[in-house]
Order: C-alpha cells, then sequence, then structure tokens
C-alpha cells in the first residue's frame, strides 16, 4: 500500500472514531506530532522504551554507553515507527485515561502487523499519534480503547 492509501485510510479510520467530516480528520491527522517532535519532546525515549534495562551490575558509564546505543536504533526506526502510528490510527479508538500497558500494547500490534515491535517503536508511534501517556518509565500506560484491542488480539 502506497504512503498516501495509508494516510488516506488513517485519515478516514479517524473520521470514523471522531465522527467528523473527512476535512476535519485530515487536519487532525496533519496536526499529530512528527517522528523528530516526539523524540525531542522524550529525551529519554529509546528502542527499550523510557531509558534502558537497568543492571545493577553495569556502571553510570555503561548505562550511558547502553542508552546511546538504543537511542542510535529508535533514531533509525522513522518509517517502521509511522507504519505502526498508521495501524494504531486504524485500530484503535483513543480514550482519555491511560490505562493499557505499551508491553502488552506492543504484542497486539507485532500479531496484528506480523513483524517484530519493540517497546520504544510502539511508544513514539503512540505519542505520534496523540495517544495520551502516563507513567513514563520503561513501559508506560497509553489511553487506548480495551474493546479495540481485545478485537485486535481475537482476529
Amino acid at each position: 500500500m502506497t504512503r498516501d492509501r495509508r494516510r488516506k485510510a488513517a485519515v478516514r479510520k479517524l473520521q470514523d472514531l471522531t465522527g467528523s467530516t473527512y476535512s476535519a480528520s485530515l487536519r487532525k491527522y496533519n496536526e499529530l506530532p512528527s517522528f523528530e517532535q516526539v523524540l525531542d519532546n522524550q529525551p529519554q525515549l529509546t528502542f527499550f522504551g523510557f531509558g534502558v534495562f537497568y543492571d545493577r551490575r553495569e556502571s553510570a558509564a555503561e548505562r550511558q554507553r547502553e542508552f546511546l546505543v538504543e537511542r542510535a536504533e529508535l533514531l533509525q526506526q522513522e518509517a517502521h515507527v509511522t507504519k505502526i502510528r498508521d495501524w494504531l490510527l486504524q485500530n484503535i479508538a483513543p480514550i482519555k485515561t491511560p490505562r493499557q500497558g505499551s508491553y502488552g500494547v506492543k504484542h497486539v500490534v507485532e500479531r496484528a502487523m506480523g513483524t517484530y515491535v519493540s517497546n520504544g517503536e510502539l511508544i513514539a508511534a503512540a505519542l505520534m499519534a496523540d495517544y495520551p501517556m502516563a507513567r513514563p518509565h520503561g513501559n508506560v500506560d497509553l489511553g487506548m480503547s480495551q474493546r479495540d484491542l481485545d478485537r485486535a488480539r481475537e482476529g
């Protein structure tokens, strides 16, 4: 599917979810934060999630090196994160209260898309899709519809 078709499908789904017109949904879609904006706003976000896995045996310098490697890995995944964002917009309605753990949602998206999705990629995609977020430490809670996630798990 071409990028324009994916965008149009995402706008149509946003239109369905919000009950607004196509042009209003397109404006909302175009106002969503970019990959660069998300990374600028979330300087601790890495391929792993927020920060890196904490191992007591590692020194601060080793954790810092690991952080830089994980951040660089996420920076290389813009195209994949955009595909994840588009899938989320097409399939999962946003809700106001963040209750869905990012790690669990990551597994739903992996099964649905048929490809590996890191926790950091899922979080970046969710932030690009403007889902509410809470607890930014490793895994986060996201404001996503339980009903839609259940439907995606079954599908």
